[in-house]
Protein backbone atom coordinates (compact mmCIF):
# COMPACT_ATOMS: atom_id res chain seq x y z
CA UNK A 1 0.00 0.00 0.00
CA UNK A 2 1.39 3.37 -1.02
CA UNK A 3 0.63 6.38 1.20
CA UNK A 4 -0.20 9.73 -0.32
CA UNK A 5 1.38 13.01 0.79
CA UNK A 6 -1.89 14.01 2.48
CA UNK A 7 -1.97 10.78 4.45
CA UNK A 8 1.64 11.23 5.56
CA UNK A 9 1.00 14.81 6.66
CA UNK A 10 -2.17 13.81 8.51
CA UNK A 11 -0.29 10.99 10.24
CA UNK A 12 2.53 13.33 11.25
CA UNK A 13 0.07 15.86 12.68
CA UNK A 14 -1.73 13.16 14.65
CA UNK A 15 1.58 11.84 15.97
CA UNK A 16 2.63 15.32 17.12
CA UNK A 17 -0.70 15.88 18.83
CA UNK A 18 -0.49 12.52 20.55
CA UNK A 19 3.11 13.02 21.68
CA UNK A 20 2.57 16.60 22.84
CA UNK A 21 -0.66 15.95 24.69
CA UNK A 22 -0.24 15.64 28.43
CA UNK A 23 -2.06 16.49 31.62
CA UNK A 24 -1.67 19.97 33.04
CA UNK A 25 -0.08 19.57 36.48
CA UNK A 26 -2.61 21.64 38.44
CA UNK A 27 -5.87 21.30 36.54
CA UNK A 28 -5.44 17.70 35.39
CA UNK A 29 -6.81 18.68 31.98
CA UNK A 30 -5.26 17.34 28.80
CA UNK A 31 -3.45 20.01 26.84
CA UNK A 32 -0.89 20.24 24.09
CA UNK A 33 2.51 20.94 25.67
CA UNK A 34 5.37 21.05 23.19
CA UNK A 35 8.22 21.73 25.62
CA UNK A 36 9.47 19.75 28.58
CA UNK A 37 9.29 21.18 32.11
CA UNK A 38 13.08 21.66 32.11
CA UNK A 39 12.95 23.52 28.78
CA UNK A 40 10.12 25.65 30.12
CA UNK A 41 12.11 26.54 33.27
CA UNK A 42 15.16 27.47 31.19
CA UNK A 43 12.98 29.66 28.99
CA UNK A 44 11.51 31.33 32.08
CA UNK A 45 14.93 32.09 33.57
CA UNK A 46 16.24 33.46 30.26
CA UNK A 47 13.11 35.55 29.74
CA UNK A 48 13.40 36.97 33.27
CA UNK A 49 16.97 38.09 32.53
CA UNK A 50 15.77 39.82 29.37
CA UNK A 51 12.92 41.58 31.20
CA UNK A 52 15.29 42.79 33.92
CA UNK A 53 17.70 44.13 31.28
CA UNK A 54 15.05 45.88 29.21
CA UNK A 55 12.69 47.25 31.88
CA UNK A 56 13.30 49.68 34.73
CA UNK A 57 12.92 47.95 38.08
CA UNK A 58 11.13 50.11 40.65
CA UNK A 59 13.06 51.36 43.66
CA UNK A 60 9.86 52.22 45.57
CA UNK A 61 10.35 50.42 48.91
CA UNK A 62 6.62 50.37 49.75
CA UNK A 63 5.51 48.80 46.45
CA UNK A 64 8.41 46.34 46.45
CA UNK A 65 7.66 45.24 50.02
CA UNK A 66 3.95 44.87 49.26
CA UNK A 67 4.54 42.74 46.15
CA UNK A 68 7.16 40.61 47.91
CA UNK A 69 4.97 40.07 51.01
CA UNK A 70 1.92 39.07 48.95
CA UNK A 71 3.98 36.99 46.55
CA UNK A 72 5.71 35.06 49.31
CA UNK A 73 2.37 34.14 50.87
CA UNK A 74 1.06 32.89 47.53
CA UNK A 75 4.33 31.00 46.90
CA UNK A 76 4.23 29.33 50.34
CA UNK A 77 0.69 28.11 49.73
CA UNK A 78 1.53 26.98 46.21
CA UNK A 79 4.56 25.02 47.36
CA UNK A 80 2.63 23.45 50.25
CA UNK A 81 -0.12 22.27 47.93
CA UNK A 82 1.69 21.45 44.69
CA UNK A 83 5.42 21.10 45.49
CA UNK A 84 6.48 22.73 42.20
CA UNK A 85 9.93 23.68 43.48
CA UNK A 86 10.04 27.06 41.76
CA UNK A 87 12.64 29.63 42.77
CA UNK A 88 10.17 32.41 43.47
CA UNK A 89 11.23 36.01 42.87
CA UNK A 90 9.06 39.12 42.79
CA UNK A 91 9.81 42.31 40.89
CA UNK A 92 8.06 45.65 40.45
CA UNK A 93 8.55 47.24 37.03
CA UNK A 94 8.47 51.04 37.02
CA UNK A 95 5.86 51.72 34.34
CA UNK A 96 2.77 53.67 35.40
CA UNK A 97 1.15 53.24 31.98
CA UNK A 98 0.95 49.45 32.25
CA UNK A 99 -1.67 48.14 34.68
CA UNK A 100 -0.65 44.51 34.50
CA UNK A 101 1.43 41.68 35.94
CA UNK A 102 2.83 38.40 34.65
CA UNK A 103 4.57 35.27 35.90
CA UNK A 104 7.21 33.42 33.93
CA UNK A 105 7.83 29.69 34.20
CA UNK A 106 9.92 28.97 37.27
CA UNK A 107 8.26 31.58 39.47
CA UNK A 108 9.58 34.93 38.28
CA UNK A 109 6.70 37.35 38.96
CA UNK A 110 6.59 40.90 37.57
CA UNK A 111 4.10 43.58 38.61
CA UNK A 112 3.92 46.92 36.79
CA UNK A 113 3.51 50.06 38.92
CA UNK A 114 0.47 51.01 36.81
CA UNK A 115 -1.43 48.12 38.41
CA UNK A 116 -1.43 49.95 41.74
CA UNK A 117 -3.89 52.47 40.25
CA UNK A 118 -6.45 49.65 39.94
CA UNK A 119 -5.59 47.40 42.89
CA UNK A 120 -6.81 49.39 45.88
CA UNK A 121 -5.55 46.97 48.54
CA UNK A 122 -3.53 43.81 49.19
CA UNK A 123 -6.46 41.54 48.39
CA UNK A 124 -6.96 43.01 44.93
CA UNK A 125 -3.24 42.87 44.18
CA UNK A 126 -3.12 39.28 45.45
CA UNK A 127 -5.99 38.34 43.12
CA UNK A 128 -4.09 39.61 40.07
CA UNK A 129 -0.80 38.05 41.16
CA UNK A 130 -2.49 34.74 41.99
CA UNK A 131 -4.16 34.71 38.58
CA UNK A 132 -0.84 35.25 36.81
CA UNK A 133 0.93 32.65 38.95
CA UNK A 134 -1.83 30.15 38.13
CA UNK A 135 -1.03 30.54 34.41
CA UNK A 136 2.57 29.50 35.07
CA UNK A 137 1.54 26.59 37.30
CA UNK A 138 -0.88 25.32 34.66
CA UNK A 139 1.92 25.59 32.06
CA UNK A 140 0.04 28.01 29.85
CA UNK A 141 3.37 29.24 28.49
Amino acid sequence: MKLTIKQLIAGAILALLFIGCSKAPITGRNQLIMVSPSQELALGFESAKQVLQSEKVSTDPVKNAQVKRIGQRIAQTTEALHKVGYQWEFFVIDNDEEGNAFCLPGGKVFVYTGLFKYAANDDELAAVMGHEIAHALARHG
